[in-house]
């Protein structure tokens, strides 16, 4: 009775707290490490800020940034975790894509997992304070946001992993808007979305686009209805689980007119720029093509105008392509990076600028170290140079002779101007402060340099002691390197972005700027110190390059969701355009006379309360410039050996030794938080992963399936640990693994045990007998991988395995009694073998069973028998797959298997069936040398290696032979899904699939279907007589099947029902119906 309740109990358990699926990794992906980390981190109320060598000054910078806006993010999401939050900082985003932190990806967590959401977020530094603030600050809500859905306790992950299914435009455009309000990019994005009058639905935005119009959304009803209504509905959304019905309720609209009125704000918004604005034209547009995902990121023109190249980007991997416009012929100069999968594509490098005429300089980063390629056009010869002290590199440009380049790069949180030889190998430093330095250009004809920098005045070297006093506006400025002074010229003095400055000559300089609101093209004069717009694009331009000769203009443009490369001959560098400033530009600058008014307002307090406020805080007023007289010039013509260069140390801040009165003291202790380390980053272990599933064994049938991982913060460490309990609690699996994955090659140890336990009638004598026979396996394996790439790799994986057979029948212990045989009744078999795959796997999982990419895995497995050798055998497979997406989530997937079995004692693959089968059956057990036959004569060892292979159709060992090929093709259609308008709460229906399918597949020994003597086509018959006879039919050796299938999600367990047409001997058998559990191949 007690058996019986507490099986009930893990059924129920299982049903309700989880989703039910087999879990099996046979492929995966990789993360490739070429540095180890010695963590370290600082500590708050709040969150640890964790850092490694090198990046100490960055976590000092999040302490100062977070410190205030920590506080105003929770509050502007009406949300705060109940636990510290773990910031990871990186000092690149190189270096962010070797983390193994979500290595198994973005599942979708039906699969019989419960994937436990951390408070956990990585961050790689960008290389300049502008932009590491909105990286932390997006990074940050998009953590809060998913702990606060989707986290909570245990019982709160279950519910909302089960019930709760929220759009990309929703989650991805909630953290865009908190990080960056109403932003160009997106003003610019939703002037290019809303530009068919028809546009596509919310739901069926993926990536980018979802992110970029759901920022839109959120910005409309903090513009519309208050930004108080983002923590309502956010938290509204929480309890009912409908990010639709929370908008509708909160603003007290229906969500139809809600969508409707959104859009219209935005055209309306947009029309009245249309009079003014103009695209360009469709004639100009040069590079077009970049295929789906790819995307364009630079451009540049080559001084004597006959060439452009160009940087084309797909998933990480990029070509730098230069096009020669005389003739439109393209050759590719470099190619670098690789597939990004599960992380995002980093499209700032690399960095491209013409040399001379005839060579392409290129900076580019491979494994941690960035290099400056000079790839000559005529020759195609590249030559390489190293750039070791930089940790990245946001710009570069040269002089006229190609014999110096000035960079802009980044060195322990700090970015700076350097002058680079190129003839050796030797740098100067030319700026030095925390300010950011960025898009440096030489002016022609002359040793000046002009850049765009967030520097409050023309003095370099300024001291910057909180990062939030760091402007994020960025303005020109021209540096002469033959100067004397520490001064630099400030070209503009704007409240608007100011960057990418093109010289054309000594007295014209174009850049873009947003001053209207829009990125266009602006020109800045020397001699009168006067600028003027020059272009009137209605979208952005985000990259350009100008041809000082033939005043050619190259740029990028968003068109369509898409870049694109324009390029305009002789365009009209002089021309001035007026431009009315769009509905955000105008906002802005309401809201910056309303603080400016405020300001002054303070400014006119009373003189007490003025004397007050100085008494309290007592703050010393720093001076705005530097006594450059006091400053030792540095030789102009000197430069420093690369190889031994050490910059020098920064200047310790003299300590003040002023007294504080006990009320400053407590005022400055409650406003600053405790922060307390460096200390060194201790290793925690907490829960990743939780599986409870049934599973269908096909030969011991019903078993309930528990899997449990366990793994570090940092996710170096993992654990693996379950078991399978067959139903008579005789039979079952369990496994534990550990995988180590921190260095390049990652290692591995597992132990596995299997049970079979065999209990039936023998009738294969005169008189029928009981079979009670009992299986066991255990296996050891050390293991080591070495990633090739985020997508490949190579597993070597030495094991032993134990095999013992117990006869516990009656009948056979009684034939056995007084035998001198001592082993009749057991037998013990010891392997050492060794395993070796190759995985390659560049799949994105779109929804569940909804893949798109590629996978493949060889495998050769070879088992040496220690106390026999005629039991040694190997086996070799071959699993190639593909998943093709045809429109949208529309898949058609394909899958060829081989396996071959070979050796002295070869083992059988059994063709017919599918994974876990509901009510299964299987064929030929009555025969003696299937792995399905049981008797008291017979030890069945064989049954712990025998392998099934998928044919539907059929039944469980249809076929069975030492060799199997099938081929399987799928077209995966959820039909609700493509078509609905709206979000779908329903799992059921969300993940509905109407799928149709053809199965191939044979299973032979000896001779292959391929040769008409193959055993199917064969019979010999011999009559006991010196001759026999070898008879050769037509039987068809291949087995196939057709028809079509449902997949969706049921009582909690994605469930598969298939109806099948075998095809067997050229002759259709009847419909075959088939009800099973997990996911198809």
């Amino acid at each position: 009775m007690r058996l019986k309740v507490l099986l009930t109990g893990l059924l129920i358990f299982s049903a309700l707290v989880s989703w039910g699926q087999e879990h099996r990794k046979v492929f995966g992906q990789n993360r490739v490490q070429y540095k180890s980390y010695d963590w370290y981190y600082y500590s708050t109320d709040d969150y640890d800020i964790h850092y490694y060598a090198l990046g100490e000054d960055y976590a000092k910078l999040a302490l100062d940034y977070l410190d205030e806006e920590y506080d105003k993010l929770t509050d502007l999401l009406g949300y705060a975790p109940f636990s510290k939050t773990k910031i990871f900082l990186y000092n690149s985003p190189v270096d962010l894509k070797q983390s193994n932190i979500g290595v198994d990806g973005a599942t979708f967590t039906i699969a019989g997992q419960t994937k436990f959401v951390k408070l956990q977020v990585e961050i790689a530094y960008p290389g300049s304070i502008v932009e590491f603030k909105k990286e932390l600050k997006y990074r940050l809500t998009k953590m809060l946001l998913d702990d606060m859905m989707f986290g909570g306790s245990l019982a709160e992950m279950f519910q909302s992993a089960y019930l709760l299914h929220l759009p990309e435009w929703f989650i991805g455009g909630a953290a865009n808007y908190a990080a960056y309000g109403w932003s160009v990019e997106m003003d610019d994005y939703m002037r290019d979305f809303l530009t068919k009058r028809k546009t596509k639905k919310l739901n069926r935005l993926e990536d980018v686009r979802a992110q970029m119009v759901g920022q839109s959304v959120w910005n409309y009803i903090a513009v519309k209805y208050g930004r108080s209504n983002l923590s309502n509905i956010l938290n509204l959304t929480r309890i009912i689980r409908n990010p639709e019905h929370s908008i509708a309720s909160s603003l007290g609209i229906s969500f139809k007119q809600f969508k409707y009125e959104w859009a219209e704000y935005y055209r309306n918004a947009n029309a009245t720029l249309d009079a003014a604005y103009d695209s360009p034209e469709k004639d100009n547009k040069l590079i077009n093509k970049t295929g789906k995902v790819a995307k364009l990121t630079k451009v540049r023109v080559s001084p004597d105008g006959k060439y452009l190249a160009y940087v084309n980007n797909y998933r990480g991997k990029y070509t730098v392509n230069v096009r020669n416009l005389e003739n439109g012929h393209e050759r590719t100069a470099l190619r670098g990076g690789y597939h990004v999968i599960n992380q995002e594509v980093t499209l700032e490098l690399p960095i491209i600028e013409w040399i001379t005429d005839k060579k392409l300089g290129i900076i580019q980063n491979w494994y941690g170290t960035n290099y400056l390629v000079s790839y000559d056009i005529p020759t195609r010869v590249k030559q390489r140079k190293s750039l070791l002290r930089f940790n990245q590199i946001q710009g570069i440009g040269f002089n006229d002779n190609g014999k110096l380049a000035v960079i802009s790069a980044d060195i322990q949180g700090q970015n700076d101007l350097y002058l680079i030889s190129m003839r050796r190998n030797a740098v100067k430093r030319l700026t030095k402060d925390k300010y950011d330095d960025l898009n440096p250009k030489f002016i022609p004809g002359t040793d000046a340099i002009v850049f765009s920098s967030n520097r409050p005045s023309d003095t370099l070297n300024l001291e910057l002691d909180n990062i939030n006093d760091a402007s994020e506006v960025l303005n020109l400025f021209a540096y002469d390197l033959d100067t004397t002074t520490n001064v630099v010229h400030r070209m503009t003095n704007t409240l608007s972005n100011d960057y990418y400055p093109v010289p054309v000559d000594r007295e014209n300089v174009f850049y873009l700027s947003d001053q209207k609101g829009i990125y266009n093209l602006y020109k800045y004069n020397f001699s009168n110190g006067i600028y003027n717009q020059v272009s009137n694009f209605r979208t952005s331009l985000q990259e350009y390059d100008i041809n000082r000769k033939t005043h050619d203009l190259a740029f990028l443009m968003l068109n369509n969701g898409k870049s694109r490369i324009y390029l305009q001959e002789n365009y009209n560098l002089n021309q001035t355009t007026f431009t009315p400033p769009t509905l955000r530009n105008q906002l802005e600058q309401v809201e910056f006379i309303r603080k400016r008014r405020a300001e002054a307002a303070n400014d006119d307090l009373p003189q007490e309360e003025m004397e007050m406020g100085e008494g309290l805080f007592d703050i010393e007023q720093e001076g705005q410039g530097i006594n450059t007289e006091q400053v030792q010039e540095e030789d102009e013509d000197e430069f420093i050996d690369t190889d031994d260069y050490k910059f020098e140390d920064e200047p310790e801040d003299e300590e003040d030794d002023r007294a504080f009165s006990f009320l400053t003291t407590y005022q400055k202790m409650q406003k600053e938080p405790s922060v307390t380390g460096p200390h060194p980053y201790e290793t925690a272990f907490s829960s990743n992963n939780v599986i409870t599933t049934f599973k269908i064994d096909p030969f011991r049938g019903f078993g309930i399936l528990m899997e449990y991982e366990m793994n570090d913060v940092l996710e170096n460490h993992k654990f693996y640990g379950g078991f399978l309990a067959i139903t008579d609690l005789k039979s079952g699996d369990f496994f534990a693994e550990y995988r180590f994955l921190k260095y390049t090659i990652d290692l591995m140890a597992r132990y596995d045990r299997n049970v079979y336990l065999e209990e039936r009638l023998d009738f294969s004598g005169a008189v029928g007998s009981e079979i009670i026979q009992k299986y066991k396996k255990n296996t050891y394996t050390l293991g080591a991988s070495l990633p090739l790439s985020v997508a490949t790799r190579f597993d070597f994986q030495p094991f032993m395995t134990f095999t013992h057979f117990y006869n516990l029948s009656p009948d056979a212990l009684q034939r056995s009694f007084g035998t001198q045989d001592p082993f009749a009744l057991e037998s013990h078999n010891t392997y050492a073998g060794v395993k070796a795959h190759w995985v390659y796997d560049n799949t994105l999982a779109n929804g569940l069973n909804l893949y798109e990419g590629s996978r493949a895995k060889i495998s050769f497995e070879h088992y040496q028998a220690l106390n026999d050798n005629a039991l040694t055998f190997s086996n070799f497979s071959i699993d190639l797959r593909r998943y093709q997406k045809i429109s949208r989530e529309l898949i058609f997937a394909s899958r060829i298997y081989f396996g071959r079995s070979f050796g002295n004692h070869p083992m059988t693959y059994m063709l017919g069936g599918m994974d876990n089968w509901v009510a299964n059956d299987s064929e030929n057990t009555d025969q003696v040398n299937s792995p399905l036959y049981f008797s008291n004569q017979k030890d069945n060892t064989d049954i712990l290696f025998a392998q099934f292979v998928n044919l539907r159709g059929f039944n469980y060992n249809e076929f069975s032979g030492s060799n199997v090929l099938t081929v399987n093709a799928e077209l995966r259609f959820p039909i609700i899904k493509y078509f609905s308008r709206g979000s779908i709460k329903s799992n059921f229906l969300r993940n509905f699939q109407v799928i149709g399918f053809y199965d191939l597949g044979s299973a032979w020994t000896g001779k292959s279907p391929f040769n008409e003597d193959h055993e199917v086509n064969t019979k010999i018959v011999k009559d006991g007589g010196p001759f026999e006879a070898v008879i050769r039919t037509s039987n068809n050796p291949w087995l196939a099947s057709y028809g079509f299938g449902l997949r969706t999600v049921l009582l909690g367990y994605y469930a598969r029902f298939d109806f099948a047409k075998p095809m067997a001997d050229y002759e259709i058998g009847k419909m075959q119906f088939y009800l099973s559990l997990g996911y198809d191949f």
